[in-house]
């Protein structure tokens, strides 16, 4: 992504308050965020939660359709 530094394989703490504009509409509102996988060790979900909230979401409720698996 243009003017942004990518020093590492994971999304860093804040990317979404970073990247995205969030609407006012969203204030005071009960939001429902799908994802179609979620991978544990790529907090990107939990960012995008907290953004939400930071932005006036009133709740944010995740929901993943499949998740990684690791087999060690």
């Amino acid at each position: 992504m243009e003017n942004f530094i990518n020093d590492g394989l994971e999304p860093y703490l804040g990317i979404s308050s970073d990247t995205c504009t969030f609407s006012r509409e969203i204030n005071s509102s009960d939001i429902l965020l799908i994802d179609d996988i979620y991978t544990r060790t790529v907090n990107i979900d939990e960012d995008m939660l907290q953004a939400l909230l930071n932005n006036g979401a009133k709740s944010v409720s995740f929901y993943a359709i499949g998740k990684t698996v690791y087999n060690h």
